[in-house]
């Protein structure tokens, strides 16, 4: 495995991780891929939501405005009323995704059983994530084990 993320619910085997140019390299065990990817698309929904719904308010409250003016004609009547409804339902939105987001967290804290197996050799550059535990591989290392104890990440033999 040279470059690029591998993810793996709760194993990864390899001969050789990483290489002798430092590579990058992300290794993700112990962890629902599904469950990260779903979470990271529910990061970038909620984004450009509370962009959104940042810009409905602007241009509700300059309606309002308008409304207290007494200078809302039909037209910006019925933007209004479809402003109100967008908000409303970007709202209800928002708030499911952030309950999902939150569950999907949980499980994710809950998941951090997982193990890297390397039969010949890890190179530095590697970083390996089991559960929420990070570990920086800075030396070449040959045949072991890569698991997560009591919130760190430990090395064993392969």
């Amino acid at each position: 495995i040279v470059g690029g993320i591998c993810r793996a619910g709760k194993e990864i085997k390899a001969k050789t991780i990483g290489s002798s140019m430092a590579t990058s390299t992300i290794l993700e065990v112990g962890t629902d891929p599904y469950a990260l990817e779903r979470k990271e698309k529910l990061k970038q929904e909620l984004e450009i939501a509370e962009e959104n719904l940042d810009k409905i308010t602007k241009s509700l409250n300059l309606l309002e405005n308008l409304k207290k003016a007494n200078r809302l004609d039909g037209e910006k009547t019925q933007m209004y009323l479809r402003l109100l409804k967008t908000r409303n339902m970007l709202l209800e939105k928002l708030r499911d995704n952030k309950k999902e987001y939150e569950e999907l967290d949980k499980i994710i804290a809950n998941l951090s059983r997982g193990i890297v197996k390397v039969s010949e050799t890890i190179y530095p550059g590697v970083k390996i994530i089991i559960g929420n535990s990070n570990y920086f591989v800075r030396d070449e290392m040959k045949r072991c084990t890569f698991y997560r104890e009591e919130g760190e990440i430990k090395i064993g033999p392969y």
